[in-house]
Order: structure tokens, then C-alpha cells, then sequence
């Protein structure tokens, strides 16, 4: 179909309730991180009078918990309301009961997760399929999409296959990692769906719907002599399942011109080695596959789109004949059981389709828990475990595991971004508007230029205080790189104590010749040569970087905003990077933060102001030319450049640092 392209930064959860918003009559809400702005979306897009595909505004009830929206979504669907919700990890837990009355009441309820750790030993935040992989037995369809453009795309067909299959549906994407990455997506819109909703589906499906005008009976009690014929003559509506998604991303394809199957094959037609995973692992794969093969080797994976139902034959189909080793990738982790709950899949299909004896060797292992980075060298580390005549069974990615000895060695690290991107590192504090202000950033550079953009956003669960990294990327080419910058060309740190704590991860991350921003009060080599640790000012050296400094903080102290640094920081990023001419992305900027601010008042908007012309002021941002001998190690050591990456993340760094 024919429309006309729109481009907008957004993140994962705005795109899936972009749709949702569209496909509901009510939406039933409660806040759980990292779903929460997909709930805030809905409600703010109502408050707006935004209509849905039926012309209304959309009708949202926010609950005191989520097994409460559980249950009120199950009765307005039943009522036939065609209703939606959002949550994640405890939250989904909460709604199984509901999850399996709407299953086996064939209800189109739709769910869309930000799937999310499951506390066990320790609550957690961050982003796996733990989540998921406890609801995959309530019977329920769950789709998975693995980036933002696909969170709105998929939810397309998540809410068209429920409506025609009359079954409820889970659309899950990576809580953080798709979530809350903004990137540079087309916006589909409303009157270019129109067309494929299935509004006869629909008034049949309300025409079901109890209603006192013609009673009927749900939910019955029966006992042995029927229960269990009336459990199998259900098998006809299961079976019918993978169907309607097939015909959905179809529809889809219709719309936006971008194909999509329920599972998708990537890589070499003759491929001896394959892997099989889901989410925004596939990502980081597919990229990773394109380097091996140009190197001569024969990979590839088959991509899990539709994990619930499984369709066995579909799944079969996209194994190129020639592979000889499958290695299947779980992100989540089930104690006591025999294998992950993805291999248990891929296992049972091989077996019931006879390939298993065309395969020599079939193994898995878990990536990506609790959002751990999940990057090209441990994709050829994968690869490399399988190809060896004893691999490594159920082993796990990204870590130094040296007590049960099962994790993969991560060998040189690649760079797999397209040529042209720049990448950038702002290392800030909760609270101090680094985040914010970069997400800002990432739109401003969309919205005015050419290129393609990429912000993600790495923060403990603490409201204020806690480190944050924030991880930006632009350039010509379409980006995908589902993980952390690691070789910055533009890195900045807000806070002169990260100096002591994190320098080693702060200066590894940034590429040779680079950009380095610092807010610090010192202004001369002296100064550096008393604050900073030795070991940090010769691994600048090494890595010859262009050392910028400005004093953020009395900037903003003396504008009357302590603490608050972002616009400040943010300006020099503009003035430094030269992804805009400097006038227009001021400009741009400047109307931003009237636009950000405007709602606190005209008195916070005039301060952020003042900051921003104070950082363009003769002197506030400047260059300190260190001297070759910074270059020396410290007196009995070696300059040592941070490439360990088992331990993963700002925020851990400084437990593979040397004492100081």
C-alpha cells in the first residue's frame, strides 16, 4: 500500500501502544517497570481525545494492582469490549489465572509486555524472557519482537491474529533493550490500517459479548464425563492459530511493505552451523552472521517470530538441509529443568519431524539475563563452541563464570556498526538530566537530519543518585547494534568522583583520538596532575584523546539550577560533535528546552537558557594539552586498557579495576 513516509525517534513502548491505542475500546492499566510508559501513553493520548479505530476515545481504568487489571480486562473482553493491557515480569505473574480463563474462553485480549527479569534470588529491573517463559503453558498466542520498528509492526498483527482467531495474545519485546531504546522508525498511520481491521470480526465477536438482553452461560463447572472431550474438541481452534498469523503479517506487509513470517530464516543457504533465539538477540546475530560469512563460514539462524503456538512444520521448513550442529539460545534461565524452554521446543520438533538424525549435535545455552550485554564477540564465541568436537552444553554468554565453569571466552571484540556511524557515551548521575537531555539529543539529530539515530539508556533502579550511561549513535546507514557503545567517539563525564570509580570502563569505552568531556573545576594540568588517578591520565595518554573541560557546575549553580547540569553538558555536546553546524542545533536545542521546561515555568526555562549561553561563552568549554610523560605507568605498573568486558557494564566496572 501506497502512503507517505514519516520518520519519528521513538522507543519500543511508544510504538507497541502507538497500535494498541488504535485496536482498543478500553485499555485497564497499572504501572510496573519497564511497561509503565506504554500505560502513560494510553492515558495521556485519552486525556487528548485521540480516537481509536471506532471513532471514540479510548477508555482507560487504572487498578490498585495487576492481577486487578487482569480481571477487569477478563470481564470487559467478556463483555465484548475489545480491551487491552501492559505489564511485565511479577506483574504478568499476577495475571495467569486470568490467562488462562481468557485462553480457554477463546477472548482477544491483548498484552503487550516489556518482558522483565523474574525476582528470584534478587530483584531485578532489567530485561530477559523469564517473564514470558512462565506464561507459555496458560495457552495464550505470544508473538516476539525483536526492535522498535517490528514493537509497532507486530503489534499490528497481534491484535488483528486475536481478533480473527479469538484468542488472547502476549506481543512481547526486551524490557529496556527495545523498550526504552529510542530509535528512527516510520510512523504508520491510522487511516492506512483502517482498511485491515477486521470490523466483521469485530461486531461479531461484541455480539457475543454477555449481555443481559441475551444471557448465556462462561465459565461453566464440568466433571469427568466431559471435561476432558470438551479439552480436545478445543485442539480444532489451537490448530487454526498459526494460520491467522500467518495472514496478519501479511496484512502487515500490506502496510508497511516490510515482510515478516513466524519464523524467519538469516544466513548462508548452505549452512552447516545455525542458532535459534528470539527477541533483540536476533539483532546482534544477524550482524554478526554477515561478518563470519564474509569470512568464508557457512552460519546462519532461524529467527523465532510466533513462539506460542509453535508451529513445528513452519519451523522445520527454515532449516537449510545442509546444517549438521543447531546451538539454540534461551534468555532466561529454568532451574531443575532438563533444558531452557526454547531448546525443549527446538528438541521436540526435530524428534516429531524426523531431522533429528540429519543433526549431529544439538546444544543450548542462555545470553542476555537480567539485560547483560549480548555482543558480536560472544556470537562467535558461540559459533566457535559449536563447531568444536566437544562443545559446551548448557553454558552462558557474557560472564567469567569460575564456579561451575560454564561460560563461553569472549576472543577479540568486534565493531560491527555501519561505516559512518558516530558513537557517543555520556557518563551522568540519577537526577542530574543527563538522561533526559539525551534522549533530547537523539531526537533533535533525527528529526533535522538525514541520518539514521539510536539512544539507549543504561540506569539502576534507584530514583536519584545512581550511575547512568547513556549510549548514542547516529549515521547514514540503518543501525542496529542491540548493545553498549564500547569504542566512543565522543565521550563525556558529569561527575569528577566517576574519575576515581569508573575511569578504567570511562576511558576503555572511548575510541583512540576521541573526545573527552569532563566537568571538573580543574583548569591546568596541575590541577588534573593532584585530582585525577595516575592510572587514568595515562590511559588518556595511550589512547591519545582530545581532553575537553568545562565547569558544568557552576554554570548551573550560578544559573540557579545546582545540580541540574544537563543543559549545559548537553550544549558542549552540540558545540563538540559536529553532528549539526553549531547555530542551527543551538537553535533547535534552545526551543527544546522551552518546549521541556515550559510546563515548570517560565522561571526554570529561563535558567536552563542562561546555561546553555553561558556554555557558548569565550573560555567555558576548553581543551588541556597534557603533557607525553602522563603516557608513563604509574611507578611499578603497566598502562592498562580496560578490554575485559565479562563483567559488563558502567556500573560493575570498577570491580575489574587495579587499586590505585
Amino acid at each position: 500500500m501506497t502512503h507517505q513516509i514519516v520518520m519519528n525517534p521513538i522507543d519500543g513502548c511508544t510504538a507497541a501502544a502507538h497500535i494498541a491505542y488504535y485496536f482498543s475500546d478500553t485499555a485497564i492499566i497499572y504501572p510496573i517497570t519497564p511497561s509503565s510508559p506504554m500505560a502513560e501513553y494510553i492515558d495521556a493520548w485519552a486525556a487528548a481525545k485521540r480516537l481509536n479505530a471506532f471513532d471514540q476515545v479510548v477508555s482507560v481504568e487504572e487498578m490498585n494492582h495487576e492481577q486487578g487489571a487482569a480481571g477487569a480486562m477478563h470481564g470487559a473482553i467478556a463483555a465484548g469490549a475489545l480491551a487491552s493491557t501492559y505489564t511485565a515480569s511479577q506483574g504478568l505473574l499476577l495475571m495467569i489465572p486470568n490467562l488462562y480463563k481468557m485462553a480457554g474462553e477463546h477472548l482477544p485480549a491483548v498484552l503487550h509486555v516489556a518482558a522483565r527479569t523474574i525476582a528470584t534470588h534478587s530483584l531485578s529491573i532489567h530485561g530477559d524472557h523469564s517473564d514470558i517463559m512462565a506464561v507459555r503453558q496458560t495457552g495464550v498466542a505470544i508473538v516476539v519482537s525483536p526492535d522498535v520498528q517490528e514493537a509497532m509492526d507486530f503489534a499490528i498483527a497481534a491484535h488483528i491474529a486475536a481478533i480473527k482467531a479469538e484468542h488472547p495474545v502476549i506481543h512481547a519485546f526486551d524490557g529496556f533493550r527495545t523498550s526504552h531504546t529510542i530509535k528512527k522508525v516510520e510512523m504508520i498511520n491510522y487511516e492506512t490500517i483502517k482498511p485491515f481491521v477486521p470490523f466483521e470480526e469485530i461486531k461479531a465477536f461484541r455480539l457475543k459479548g454477555l449481555n443481559p438482553e441475551h444471557p448465556k452461560a462462561m465459565g461453566s463447572c464440568q466433571g469427568p464425563p466431559v471435561w476432558l472431550q470438551a479439552a480436545e474438541a478445543d485442539n480444532s481452534h489451537y490448530n487454526k492459530i498459526e494460520g491467522h498469523f500467518i495472514e496478519a503479517f501479511k496484512d502487515v506487509e500490506k502496510i508497511t511493505g516490510r515482510k515478516y513470517e513466524i519464523f524467519e530464516y538469516y544466513g548462508a543457504q548452505d549452512a552447516t552451523d545455525i542458532v535459534v533465539l528470539m527477541g533483540s538477540g536476533c539483532i546482534t546475530v544477524q550482524e554478526t552472521i554477515d561478518y563470519l560469512n564474509a569470512q568464508g563460514q557457512k552460519t546462519g539462524a532461524v529467527l523465532v517470530r510466533l513462539f506460542r503456538p509453535f508451529s513445528i512444520n513452519y519451523f522445520i521448513s527454515k532449516i537449510p538441509q545442509s546444517v549438521k550442529r543447531i546451538c539454540v539460545l534461551d534468555r532466561c534461565k529454568e532451574n531443575t529443568a532438563t533444558a531452557e524452554p526454547l531448546r525443549q521446543d527446538v528438541v521436540c520438533a526435530l524428534i516429531e519431524s524426523g531431522r533429528l538424525s540429519k543433526i549431529e549435535k544439538i546444544i543450548g545455552g542462555r545470553y542476555g539475563q537480567s539485560s547483560k550485554d549480548f555482543i558480536p564477540a560472544d556470537v562467535v564465541a558461540i559459533f566457535e563452541n559449536l563447531k568444536q568436537d566437544k562443545s559446551m552444553d548448557h553454558f552462558v554468554c557474557s560472564i567469567n563464570d569460575d564456579v561451575t565453569f560454564k561460560s563461553l571466552a569472549r576472543k577479540d571484540e568486534l565493531t560491527l556498526v555501519p561505516e559512518g556511524t558516530v558513537q557517543c557515551m555520556f557518563f551522568g548521575q540519577g537526577s542530574d538530566g543527563t538522561v533526559g537531555a539525551n534522549k533530547n539529543a537523539i531526537k533533535i539529530i533525527a528529526d533535522n537530519t538525514q541520518l539514521f539515530a539510536q539512544g539507549y539508556f543504561d540506569y539502576d533502579s534507584f530514583k536519584a543518585g545512581g550511575l547512568t550511561t547513556s549510549h548514542l549513535r547516529f549515521g547514514p546507514k540503518k543501525i542496529g547494534a542491540e548493545y553498549y557503545v564500547y569504542d566512543s567517539d565522543f565521550t563525556a563525564c558529569s561527575q569528577q568522583s566517576y574519575w576515581n570509580k569508573y575511569h578504567t570502563m570511562l576511558v576503555s569505552s572511548c575510541r583512540k583520538g576521541s573526545i573527552l568531556l569532563l566537568n571538573t573545576s580543574c583548569k591546568t594540568v596541575e590541577d588534573f596532575n593532584k585530582c585525577m588517578p595516575k592510572n587514568m591520565r595515562a590511559m588518556i595518554a595511550a589512547k591519545n584523546l582530545k581532553l575537553m573541560v568545562m565547569d558544568a557546575s557552576d554554570i548551573s549553580d550560578k544559573a540557579g539550577l545546582p545540580g541540574r547540569i544537563n543543559s549545559a553538558m548537553q550544549t558542549a555536546f552540540f558545540m563538540l560533535s559536529g553532528v549539526l553546524p553549531q547555530d542551527k542545533a543551538i537553535e533547535i536545542w534552545k526551543k527544546t528546552i522551552v518546549k521541556t521546561f515550559k510546563k515548570k515555568g517560565e522561571s526554570v526555562v529561563n535558567k536552563n537558557l542562561a546555561q546553555v549561553d553561558a556554555t557558548l561563552a569565550a573560555g567555558a568549554v576548553f581543551e588541556v594539552k597534557y603533557p607525553a610523560t602522563w603516557g608513563d605507568a604509574p611507578e611499578g605498573e603497566e598502562v592498562k586498557l580496560y578490554t575485559d568486558r565479562t563483567v559488563v557494564g558502567p556500573r560493575n566496572a570498577f570491580l575489574n579495576q587495579e587499586e590505585e
